[in-house]
């Protein structure tokens, strides 16, 4: 329908800001295509809005930082660290980054003692989003050689 505002589906993934809503923050004066005058943000992390921002403009220029409500609200609900127990005997490998601000390395570890073997916890350097970029190679090479290992026939 002509006039009709475009029903807030989307949400944004940003920074820590002043909250103006539950779930909602002010992130400047731009206003958003599909919102009224604010944003909001799923990963409030302080890496989160750089690492996410830098991806549309460098590594993805075509892709949209976005998530449907939905999503947020399935958010909420995820805690993967009570299928670890069952994951097995599939074999668990964990890249766990040491700065990460988003899923403390603590808590990464610490979940990693309850699943059973074959499991393999590997550290990295960096925060959350290191592994997408600079430090690409030091995780992909793991998660290869882990693959290899055993999807190999």
């Amino acid at each position: 329908m002509a006039g009709v505002a475009e029903p807030a589906s989307r949400v944004l993934l940003g920074p820590v800001a002043q909250p103006l809503a539950k779930g909602c923050i002010g992130i400047g004066r731009r206003r958003p295509r599909r919102f009224s005058s604010l944003r909001c943000a799923v990963l409030r992390t302080v890496d989160s809005w750089p690492s996410f921002t830098e991806t549309g403009k460098n590594l993805a220029p075509a892709w949209r930082n976005e998530v449907t409500l939905r999503s947020v609200e399935m958010l909420t609900e995820y805690e993967p660290a009570g299928y670890l127990p069952s994951i097995s005997p599939t074999p668990l490998l964990m890249l766990v980054a040491s700065g990460d601000h988003l899923v403390p390395s603590e808590l990464a570890t610490a979940a990693f003692e309850h699943a059973r073997e074959p499991k393999q916890l590997i550290v990295l350097p960096g925060g959350h989003f290191d592994a997408y970029g600079a430090g690409f190679a030091a995780a992909s090479a793991p998660a290869r050689d882990w693959l290899v290992r055993h999807l190999a026939p």
